[in-house]
């Protein structure tokens, strides 16, 4: 007897998996559409090919140049519509003005670049209470920084008056009457935004009652700046002929208004006949005030 055991048939096992098949047809579906493809291409002429991308990257750079075009356009329009910027740099000027002082600003005209600088045509600055004139001129420059501005960069704007007649009257008190200018009230913790300045005034003329009488021939030059202090100084003033025939050689000065503290210095005082320094100081509405001078040179003469 044999232990031969019965053939059995052999388990069944699973067979290989289908996905190796599935990919292979992929494959050859991919396959099959990118040869038509590029049968395709092979017919479309190459010019054809050239001038698509080239219809593209004129599109790219016509999109650009409409952007371009379209800033340079309203950079002309604002400088070419000088009475419109007149207009509103007036406004502007004159809402400071109220805030900070006494005056207003008139002009005709102006012209030039609004973002760098322009000139106005016949400035005038008067009284808001009486209309009198404070300061007329033919022509006045201006020249500043736009983006200066924005960014509140200390770059001053720049003035020039050219040969303007500043009036000197007395008021209703009987005392000299000059432009008043205040700092704004700030409002909680702002601090207040600085305003920088120089002013520059040539071959002017200061018209005056007796016994000051005309001083011609001025030229001056002040810086200043505005904020949290009012600072202002007198770099040169000089004239040919002022009152009783004097002639100012030099005069230099600083004027500080902190608060309610007020301090003037004349650093350099030269004439004919005398040579002095000074200095001074105040508290605002108080009438006591203290002076120190210090004479280097005088000259006096008397008459028989």
């Amino acid at each position: 007897m044999s232990d031969q055991t019965p053939d059995t048939p052999p388990a069944h096992s699973p067979g290989p998996p289908h996905e190796p098949e599935q990919e292979h047809a992929h494959h050859g579906v991919v396959e099959t559409i990118r040869e038509e493809i590029e049968e395709v291409v092979e017919h479309v002429p190459q010019p054809v090919r050239w001038t698509v991308g080239k219809l593209i990257r004129v599109a790219i750079l016509s999109f650009v140049g409409l952007i371009v075009l379209a800033v340079i356009s309203f950079v002309l329009y604002l400088g070419n519509r000088t009475q419109l910027v007149a207009h509103e740099l007036a406004l502007v000027l004159n809402q400071t003005l109220v805030l900070r002082s006494d005056v207003e600003l008139q002009l005709r005209d102006i012209k030039g670049n609004p973002f760098t600088g322009f000139r106005i045509l016949q400035p005038r600055v008067r009284y808001r209470d009486t209309g009198g004139v404070v300061l007329a001129a033919d022509e006045m420059r201006v020249h500043y920084s736009a983006m200066g501005l924005l960014r509140g960069d200390a770059q001053p704007i720049d003035i020039t008056v050219e040969k303007p007649v500043v009036h000197l009257d007395l008021g209703t008190t009987g005392a000299w009457r000059v432009p008043k200018w205040h700092g704004g009230e700030k409002k909680g913790g702002d601090k207040a935004r600085a305003l920088h300045f120089a002013v520059h005034l040539r071959h002017a003329e200061l018209a005056a009652p007796d016994p000051l009488g005309a001083v011609r021939d001025i030229d001056l030059d002040v810086d200043g700046a505005t904020g949290e202090q009012t600072r202002v100084e007198l770099r040169r003033m000089r004239w040919t002929e002022g009152p009783w025939h004097s002639r100012l050689d030099q005069l230099g000065a600083e004027y500080v208004a902190d608060g309610d503290s007020v301090h003037l210095r004349i650093t350099d005082l030269r004439t004919g006949d005398v040579t002095l320094r000074a200095v001074a100081g105040w508290k605002a509405g108080k009438s006591f005030k203290r002076f120190h001078a210090e004479i280097d040179r005088v000259r006096w003469a008397f008459g028989i």
